[in-house]
């Protein structure tokens, strides 16, 4: 490699008119050779010293050859203004390769932080699956059935999915391909968006189907509601829309700005050479941010409504789970929330974003699950499941038929409306005051049309 000052060939000091050739392109390929060799056998067969080196003058530059290690190489090939770019080293544009961590220093995601996410899947997987299980195998206990096993069963699978989205987060350029990291990147916002809106969805329906069914039902009624009945179809719209809702606007997304693997600079040279970068998954286009904050805007606005019904029915709390659904709502609220701003603030800082998508995926479905399942299978354990009419009545009453009937609980038309609800305040002084009237079986006029939960 010349020293890239030609004139010295014509006006050197040293050896008389002329200069020494110094070649430490070819010195740096013998002693990548040489240390390749020592490693892989202990040893050196040929060793090479290049001093003193030879001496160059311009009449003779021109034809002037290098023997190295059985190649022959043209002087004025090795000089400096043959390969300048090879000798600043380094890349002006990502796209000039096809990973450019190769090329230049790069941020990555440790790998401690990436096993942490396996752990959090591992976790939520191991719930999800004995979840499953215990429900299937006690699906016939009151508790179970009050509870709607098919929504239940809806939530676990959201859940599921939702996990998985960290499995795809947890990738990099350093194990993965660049089509590998595309597809990663999409299956990613695809499982956590879906997964998301089928647990939320599941939820609402769940407490909307009760809100209808109790609709009619007021605490210190004297009558009984008319029946109401409402099926798994009458509120699938909450999840069958939701989720298309959600389909459309990824579909649109990934239509006009895909969301995918790129390799972003964080750090140039005065030349405008990269130093550092970062990969991670995003949208080209200056309004790409429109659709991830639409999606948050959309299941913020169904969380909302979750918790509205959760207090809509509070009074029901037995029959609807009120209180844990709100207290999950509440958590996926807060979640979404802190979650949301704080990517948003991290910037270039992969780790951080990193640490908080996989957490809110994990916390929300694990505060889902052990909020609305697990206590109920708990139940079921220590064999109370069926213990739910000392919980919701004093007066027992056996069915005469299907009218007034819920799913797990049997006939409902005897129970005290005051004692279903917890609210006493609302039955007046004098009502009070009475004596309580003796037990009897329904009269027609009690017995509501259709109040039925399948």
């Amino acid at each position: 490699m010349y020293n890239g000052a030609r004139e010295l060939l014509e006006n050197g000091k040293q050896y008389g008119n002329g200069t020494t050739i110094q070649a430490p392109f070819l010195e740096a390929t013998l002693a990548f050779d040489q240390a390749m060799e020592y490693i892989e056998t202990g040893k050196l067969n040929e060793t090479i010293r290049f001093t003193p080196n030879p001496i160059a003058r311009g009449d003779s530059w021109d034809g002037m050859v290098v023997d190295f290690l059985g190649k022959a190489y043209a002087a004025d090939s090795l000089c400096t203004w043959n390969q300048y770019h090879e000798r600043i080293n380094g890349l002006m544009d990502t796209f000039d390769t096809q990973n450019a961590c190769d090329w230049v220093d790069c941020l990555f995601i440790p790998e401690g932080l990436f096993i942490a996410g396996y752990v959090m899947v591992g976790i939520n997987y191991l719930l999800i699956l004995v979840g499953s299980i215990l429900l299937f195998i006690h699906r016939k206990k009151k508790i179970i059935l009050l509870a709607q096993p098919f929504f239940l069963a809806l939530i676990l699978l959201g859940s599921a999915v939702d996990t998985t989205s960290i499995i795809f987060m947890s990738r990099d350029s350093r194990n993965y391909t660049r089509r590998e990291l595309d597809n990663g990147c999409a299956a990613f916002v695809w499982l956590l968006t879906l997964g998301q809106m089928l647990t939320t969805a599941t939820l609402v329906a769940k407490i909307y189907r009760v809100k209808r069914v109790t609709s009619q039902m007021r605490p210190g009624a004297t009558n009984i509601a008319k029946k109401t009945k409402v099926t798994t179809k009458d509120v699938a719209g909450f999840i069958v829309g939701g989720l298309l809702i959600d389909i459309v606007i990824l579909a649109v997304w990934f239509g006009t700005a895909p969301f995918k693997w790129t390799t972003q600079v964080t750090s140039q040279d005065f030349n405008g050479i990269i130093l550092q970068a970062v990969g991670q998954c995003s949208s080209e286009g200056s309004n790409a941010w429109v659709y991830p904050m639409v999606i948050v805007i959309l299941h913020l606005l169904l969380l909302v409504y979750a918790n509205v019904l959760a207090y809509q029915t509070r009074a029901f709390h037995i029959i609807s789970d009120s209180k844990m659904a709100a207290v999950c709502v509440f958590n996926s609220i807060q979640l979404l929330i802190i979650a949301t701003i704080i990517v948003a603030m991290s910037g270039d800082n992969v780790s951080i974003a990193y640490i908080i998508k996989a957490c809110y995926a994990f916390l929300n479905n694990f505060g889902v699950i052990a909020l609305m399942i697990l206590p109920k299978l708990y139940q079921c354990y220590y064999n109370k499941g069926d213990d739910v009419h000392s919980r919701l009545a004093t007066t027992v009453v056996q069915p005469s038929h299907q009218a007034g009937y819920i799913s797990g609980l049997g006939n409902v038309s005897h129970i005290d409306r005051a004692t279903l609800c917890n609210n006493r305040a609302s039955v007046s002084d004098s009502e009070a005051n009475a004596s309580p009237p003796p037990s009897r079986r329904p009269t027609e006029s009690d017995i509501p049309e259709e109040s039925e939960v399948e």
